[in-house]
């Protein structure tokens, strides 16, 4: 419950990134520590580079225009598996991060990996 959330126990994690031609990220989740909420805020209008969000057995997906000053924000979740469309001209460019909950991690039913080891989801897995 929100309520139950002190103000000393949340912090963020934030990045800049910067998308060249030919780049993308592959479908990840983010249960990584302590992250509750993920969000990525883009800083211009960009023709390819889209979030991708897949429903919960990553069957189907959502695309999430790169649009100047929009803010996507997601819940971290052992279903929240996304990735960065191939971009297509460089030039993407977003500030991405995490709000977090100190100890969420080990209050999490599902597994929490450790950072850059992501759940990449596969069809025998689901």
């Amino acid at each position: 419950k929100s309520g139950d959330i002190k103000k000393e126990d949340t912090f963020y994690n934030i990045f800049a990134s910067y998308y060249f031609d030919g780049h993308y990220l592959l479908c990840h989740d983010d249960i990584v520590d302590d992250r509750l909420y993920a969000f990525s805020y883009y800083l211009e209008d960009h023709p390819s580079g889209d979030l991708v969000l897949f429903n919960k057995d990553a069957t189907s997906s959502k695309k999430d225009k790169s649009k100047k000053e929009t803010l996507a924000i997601f819940e971290v979740s052992d279903v929240s598996y996304h990735e960065v469309d191939y971009t297509s001209q460089d030039g993407r460019k977003a500030i991405t991060g995490w709000f977090n909950i100190k100890g969420l991690g080990s209050k999490r039913k599902s597994k929490v990996t450790s950072a850059y080891a992501p759940n990449i989801p596969t069809k025998n897995v689901l």
